[in-house]
């Protein structure tokens, strides 16, 4: 019993001694540990003061709206906003606008009116992973819009054209597919939206149809959608078809028996031809010729004999100013004048 009792007691002096050790050792030079525990924590302080930093990025401003309500037109949306991220300095010196989006949520609106809305800052994974812990600060914070009731339409394409075509050649018609676009914007603008330009298509020096595909639609404005981005064109060339008039073409005698003589003097005459422009802008008198068939005289006297004139090919004559003339026949070695009412 008095064994027990005294193995006890030597437990408990032997706990108390190692108390009594730690007691010591923590207590001992208490006032510089101290002074190297506040040391330490300046450090740390000073590792993370100079360890942070802040950076700001140039980030574009979207808009999230609905089927419903949309920006009104002409209202001012700003086009970037300037995002602030303060953080590890070495991570910031890797991040840029890339890694953030901004944006303002119009979709809860119902109704149209001009409204406050916050601008949002959403940074992508990266940054969300790398930088702890992170702040994000935005200017402007929010921007006042003026939102309306978003409408559906169609309006018709109108396809621009760029030069003139070739010499001798002309734009006939011209087709677009398809004929019509539909459009989604505010109701302000749809309403009095007719129709929808395409770039421009060029037909400088062309002499033959062209077709273009996949020919963009110019931008309306920044408000409307337009459901297919691009169309096809066809322009249909054609040579110019023109007139012209030739004066003074002189008829010959033609198939006049051998044994008679036309005492009339031949006369001149104007024609009117059509023709490709290119066939016949070059055209001169020389090129025709214009005959009296003299054919049906069979004797001395007058006769009245049709005239042809001879173009070269691809030229129509559409008019002359004689069409037959009479002449007056007599038999050679007559000794007769010329009939001087003929003159």
């Amino acid at each position: 019993m008095n064994k027990r009792h005294s193995s006890g007691n030597s437990f408990e002096k032997h706990e108390k001694t190692k108390f009594e050790q730690f007691k010591e050792l923590v207590l001992s030079d208490l006032r510089i540990k101290i002074v190297c525990i506040f040391i330490a924590f300046l450090i740390c302080v000073f590792y993370q003061i100079n360890s942070f930093g802040a950076e700001t990025y140039t980030v574009p401003l979207d808009v999230k709206s609905s089927d419903v309500i949309m920006v009104e037109a002409g209202s001012k949306v700003p086009k970037v906003v300037e995002v602030t991220l303060t953080g590890n300095r070495n991570i910031l010196s890797n991040i840029s606008s890339d890694n953030l989006s901004a944006h303002v949520d119009i979709s809860s609106k119902v109704k149209a009116g001009s409204y406050d809305f916050f601008v949002e800052v959403v940074p992508d994974e990266r940054v969300l992973q790398q930088l702890h812990p992170l702040q994000i600060s935005v200017k402007p914070e929010k921007v006042t819009l003026s939102v309306e009731e978003e409408m559906m339409g169609y309006v018709k394409v109108v396809p621009t054209l760029l030069g003139q075509p070739a010499h001798g050649y002309e734009q006939v018609s011209v087709a677009v597919d398809p004929t019509t676009v539909e459009v989604h914007g505010p109701r302000s603008v749809i309403e009095n939206l007719e129709s929808i330009q395409t770039e421009a298509v060029n037909i400088d020096g062309v002499s033959k149809n062209v077709t273009e595909e996949n020919v963009a639609l110019s931008d309306v404005n920044s408000f409307v959608e337009v459901s297919d981005k691009s169309v096809s064109v066809t322009v249909d060339i054609q040579s110019i078809s023109e007139r012209k008039t030739i004066t003074g073409l002189v008829v010959e005698y033609d198939s006049l028996d051998s044994d008679y003589s036309i005492v009339t003097k031949a006369p001149s005459m104007d024609i009117t031809i059509r023709g490709k422009l290119l066939d016949i802008e070059n055209l001169r008198r020389n090129d025709f010729s214009a005959s009296a068939n003299c054919s049906a005289v069979d004797g001395e006297g007058n006769f009245l004999v049709p005239i042809f004139v001879y173009a070269p090919e691809n030229v129509q004559v559409v008019s002359q100013t004689l069409e037959s003339i009479s002449v007056k026949a007599i038999r050679k070695n007559v000794d007769v004048e010329t009939d001087i009412s003929e003159l």
